[in-house]
């Protein structure tokens, strides 16, 4: 990035933040509220007078969400909460991760050969679309290619993860605003919306995301996936806007209501990891505030993936001594 001088660097840096965003996935006994409304909401006191309430969400929305439940239970709760708790709001740089402590060695190291050959692809056409409206115009096409070739040399193993996502996100562009709207807004999305002055927090300090991932036995497997599914040269085939709104209600339902999951090396190192992190900083929780966490539903009950388990937030807590009490 050494050519492309301060401001160019400062608006590459906020196109680089990343937002934790998992597959909403949950694997336990069900339990309903009324009917069909899944109870989501839990609340527990890890301190005398400070209260916590777990709101278990997907994180792209499903209209399941938006049920009665949320209306009488959920809202009410957020309403008297003073502190909002989301994953992936510490702001991830790619170019702040290092190297992962052990290197990938082997048939696994030529797995990271080939991911950065797909980031090399798609570079310059990258950098070319998110400065192109630089208040002084685009840079040269001789600096695009010289900051593009020092970008994807000196990118570390987890910055290629998380760059193949965002590059390809740049170049293939999301569903235009008019179909877009059609969709279910996520419900970390309307809680926000709800209450703009509200302390947000991140339940994620700054080096977990990469500290799961390079923990992880399945490092190589992920980014196996990551380059059949984010090479801007062999596109996804685009599911209507019906179908997928489709999708993810079928998910929605399967994963509130009948507590079904399908392991894969994706939440196997996203999952576990970060549970472990969360807890202490749950049961450390003591400032007699009421704190609000909105949680991917698979960090909250029992996970069998391929090569992690865990029995979930929730009964990590129990298993402290903490009472969880559901909320109707």
């Amino acid at each position: 990035m050494r050519a492309l001088g301060l401001a160019i660097f400062r608006k590459l840096m906020r196109g680089f933040s990343l937002l934790g965003v998992l597959l909403m996935t949950a694997a336990s006994a069900s339990v309903s509220a009324a009917g069909d409304e899944p109870i989501r909401l839990w609340k527990i006191t890890p301190h005398p007078g400070t209260t916590v309430f777990i709101l278990g969400i997907s994180h792209f929305g499903s209209r399941l969400e938006q049920d009665d439940y949320f209306q009488r239970t959920v809202l009410p709760a957020f309403d008297k909460s003073d502190v909002l708790h989301i994953e992936g709001g510490e702001r991830t740089f790619v170019n702040d991760m290092p190297e992962c402590p052990t290197p990938l060695t082997g048939k696994d190291a030529e797995v990271v050969d080939q991911a950065r050959d797909v980031l090399r692809r798609g570079a310059v056409p990258y950098f070319r679309t998110v400065l192109a409206d630089l208040p002084n115009g685009p840079p040269s096409e001789e600096i695009l290619r010289s900051n593009a070739a020092l970008h994807v040399r000196d990118i570390s193993e987890f910055g290629l993860l998380l760059m193949l996502r965002l590059q390809y996100q740049v170049l293939e562009g999301g569903l235009p605003q008019a179909q877009a709207d059609v969709l279910p807004t996520p419900v970390v999305t309307t809680l926000m919306q709800r209450r703009t002055n509200i302390d947000i927090r991140s339940v994620d300090e700054h080096d977990d995301l990469w500290a799961a991932y390079c923990g992880s036995n399945a490092r190589a497997e992920i980014l196996k996936w990551h380059i059949q599914n984010f090479d801007p040269e062999h596109p996804l085939k685009q599911a209507t806007v019906a179908d997928a709104a489709s999708q993810v209600e079928n998910l929605a339902r399967r994963v509130f209501v009948d507590r079904h999951i399908d392991p894969n090396p994706f939440l196997d190192m996203f999952v576990c990891p970060r549970n472990e992190r969360w807890l202490p900083r749950l049961l450390e929780l003591d400032d007699g505030k009421t704190h609000f966490e909105a949680l991917g539903a698979a960090h909250l009950f029992p996970y069998e993936g391929i090569t992690r388990h865990c029995d979930g937030l929730l009964q990590d807590l129990r298993r402290r001594g903490v009472a969880v009490t559901p909320v109707p």
